[in-house]
Order: structure tokens, then C-alpha cells, then sequence
């Protein structure tokens, strides 16, 4: 009776010896192909698939032997760089990104040149299938054929949800329409179309609707390239079919297109400076601005007759004169004769007194400093005149 009342108690023990025995040898094991379990993907995946038969989770050990061992740092790790790659693509996609993609992007995030440890898809599944405990945020969900998403996006997506996704998948198209989903799936319209909605209203797909027959709905995070634009084709014209004869007897005529525009207050010519340059020269208005500004012939006469006649030849030009080549050449004219009457005054009289010389040297280099500045005035006005307008050129004239 003693013996059959412990006899429970003996089995506990050698049950708790056998299991110590199999802790010790498996981590023998570990610690033997350590070095391969952390390179080897596949020898790896084989490592939890055998610890997993037994009940035994690495990951969830963060102390003692498997702490050592790093395995659970290595899904930690690579978790943290799932996350990274979901909020990076997160306004491209949507929040739904495939294995596969963050794959590629890890890997070629650590460079081909570079040593690093090979990373599988069942390892981005393990760990990827850990954030779950962050909550709804992060969810994996399969797609049939080996395929899986991850969903970086608060809340859950319903069973019609899933079956859009995984129908989208299946037809290796990355796009589904209401009437495939209808036909395959056997829903109504109704239920097909609030499903599209609702994920077109989440972000997770794109609408299409330049489809010659129905509007066609695309998941980014079926791509291929996972919405890169280099790395996406551009699509291919449809010229099956011309277009609809309502379409073609819709489109607006060139004469329409420039009479709207024109209510617009807008001008077929592009709105530049530069297109002050193309004045023909030879029109009346060319003529009249011409006439405005004078020619250098003008200039130079009245500068001599400025020079010649002094004060009397100025005011004289000034009067009669409308160009401003004209008053230009009599204002230089006028200060180089102011200074050679200052020289004539000083040299060939008595009126200018030793005492106050520099007064005299003020009055000539006042007259050259006119001479000069008029000279200067005329060229820039000249080398600008075509693109001023028609007030900035009267004020020249009037004001300068």
C-alpha cells in the first residue's frame, strides 16, 4: 500500500530527472552548433521547429543559457527592424506590407557586401508573429500559398477583408474589381462594394479609373517593388478598343479651350520678361518708342551744342527737345561746359582770387561730375529701354 501511495511521487521524479536530463543535452546541443544556429536559416527553423514539438520556447527565455545563446536577442532584433520597415512604408501602403518585401529590404538595408546573418522568411515570421503583445497595431495575416502580410495598422481587419486581400493575391495581379470578387467569391454587389470602400477608405488600396470597363482596386503592398516608382512599369495603353462615342463628343475644341481661357483672364504666351525682346522694331509702336528714347546722332549733337552755346544751347534743348537722347546729350554737354568756363574764368581774369581756389577746382569737378553721370545714365537707359514700360519710360523723360 505504501508503495502504490508513492507511486505517483516516483513517476513525478523520474519525469522531472528525464526532462533535466533532456534541458542538459539540449543545451549541449545549443551551445555545440551555436555558431551554425545563428548563420544557418534553415538549420535554424529546424532548432524551433524541434523545441517547439517539445514545448520549449527560446524566445520567451531572457535569462540563464538562452540569453547566452542570443537566440532570443536575434528575433528581438529583427523585430524592431519589422517596425522600423512598417512605419517607413506606412504612407505608401497603408499599413499592409508582405514578408517578402521587408525581406528584401532588410537585406538590402544591411548591403551585399557586408557579413551579416541570413535571414529567412520564417524567421521574419517568428518574429513579426511576437508583436503581437504591442497590441492590435501589429497582426500577421496569411494569405494562402506561403504567403503572409503584416498589418501595422490599429484595429482588425474582417473576414470579407481578408478574403479581398487573399483573392488579390491568388490572381498574382496585386488588383481586384467588384465583379471578380462577385464571380469568385460568390458575394453580391452590395457586399463586395462596402468591402472596397472600407479598405479604400483605410488607405490599404488604390482606386483605378481609367479602366476601359470597370474601376479596378491595387494594393500596394502586393507589388512587387512595394510602390517604388523607379521600379514600377509604366502601364500599358489599351488600343483594343477605341473610346466611347459619348467620350469623344465630350471633349472640348481647341476654339472652346481658348475662349475659356480668355474668360479666365488667361494668355496663351508665357508671361516672361523676355517677351518685351520680340518688339518688332520696324512697327509703329517700335517707331514710337524709338522716337522716345532718340537715336545717338541726337545725343551727340546736342551734347555739342550744349558744349558750344553753354547755358543758352541747355535751356534751348530742353525746351524744344522730346527725346531722351536729347536732354541726356545736353545735360553732359552743359556740365563739360560748366568746367570749361570755370578753367577759362580761373587762368585768363583776375576775379578768381588765390584765397579761394577750391571753390573754382568744386565748380569744374561739379561740371565733370554732371558730364560723366549724364553719359552713363543715357547708356543704361539705352541698354534697358525694351524692358520698361511705357510710365517708367515717360518718367525718364519728364523727371530725370
Amino acid at each position: 500500500n505504501s508503495w502504490k501511495g508513492r507511486r505517483p511521487e516516483l513517476q513525478l521524479e523520474q519525469m522531472s530527472k528525464q526532462l533535466e536530463v533532456f534541458r542538459v543535452n539540449l543545451e549541449e546541443f545549443a551551445s555545440k552548433h551555436k555558431k551554425e544556429i545563428r548563420k544557418n536559416a534553415l538549420f535554424r527553423r529546424q532548432f524551433q521547429e524541434m523545441c517547439a514539438a517539445i514545448g520549449v520556447d527560446p524566445l520567451a527565455s531572457g535569462k540563464g543559457f538562452w540569453s547566452v545563446l542570443g537566440i532570443g536577442d536575434f528575433y528581438y532584433e529583427l523585430s524592431v527592424q519589422i517596425v522600423e520597415v512598417c512605419l517607413a512604408t506606412n504612407y505608401k501602403n497603408g499599413g499592409l506590407i508582405s514578408l517578402d518585401e521587408i525581406r528584401h529590404r532588410l537585406i538590402q538595408a544591411r548591403g551585399k557586401n557586408k557579413q551579416h546573418q541570413e535571414i529567412s522568411v520564417d524567421d521574419l515570421l517568428r518574429a513579426a508573429q511576437k508583436l503581437k503583445v504591442l497590441g492590435s497595431g501589429f497582426s500577421v495575416l496569411p494569405m494562402g500559398k506561403g504567403q503572409y502580410l503584416v498589418q501595422s495598422i490599429p484595429g482588425e481587419l474582417s473576414m470579407d477583408h481578408t478574403a479581398v486581400l487573399q483573392q488579390a493575391t491568388s490572381n498574382g495581379t496585386a488588383y481586384v474589381s467588384k465583379s471578380t470578387l462577385c464571380e469568385c467569391l460568390k458575394w453580391e454587389n452590395e457586399r463586395a462594394q462596402k468591402s472596397l470602400d472600407h479598405l479604400l477608405k483605410e488607405g490599404l488600396c488604390w482606386i483605378d479609373k481609367q479602366s476601359t470597363k470597370e474601376e479596378l482596386y491595387w494594393f500596394p503592398s502586393l507589388f512587387a517593388a512595394c510602390v517604388d516608382a523607379e521600379d514600377i512599369p509604366p502601364p500599358k495603353a489599351d488600343f483594343s478598343a477605341p473610346p466611347p462615342y459619348e467620350v469623344a463628343t465630350k471633349l472640348p475644341t481647341y476654339e472652346e479651350v481658348q475662349r475659356e481661357k480668355s474668360l479666365q483672364g488667361e494668355h496663351s504666351t508665357p508671361r516672361v520678361p523676355l517677351a518685351f525682346l520680340a518688339i518688332d522694331t520696324e512697327s509703329p509702336d517700335g517707331d514710337n518708342e524709338s522716337g522716345l528714347l532718340g537715336t545717338d546722332f541726337m545725343f551727340f549733337t546736342a551734347f555739342l551744342v550744349a558744349f558750344l552755346f553753354n547755358w543758352i544751347g541747355f535751356l534751348l534743348l530742353m525746351c524744344f527737345c522730346h527725346t531722351i537722347a536729347a536732354r541726356y546729350g545736353a545735360l553732359s554737354g552743359f556740365g563739360l561746359s560748366l568746367a570749361k568756363w570755370t578753367l577759362i574764368v580761373k587762368h585768363s581774369t583776375d576775379l578768381a582770387s588765390r584765397e579761394n581756389s577750391w571753390l573754382w577746382w568744386l565748380i569744374m569737378a561739379f561740371g565733370l561730375l554732371i558730364c560723366v553721370r549724364a553719359i552713363i545714365q543715357y547708356l543704361n537707359i539705352k541698354r534697358g529701354w525694351r524692358l520698361l514700360s511705357g510710365s517708367a519710360q515717360e518718367r525718364l523723360l519728364f523727371f530725370y
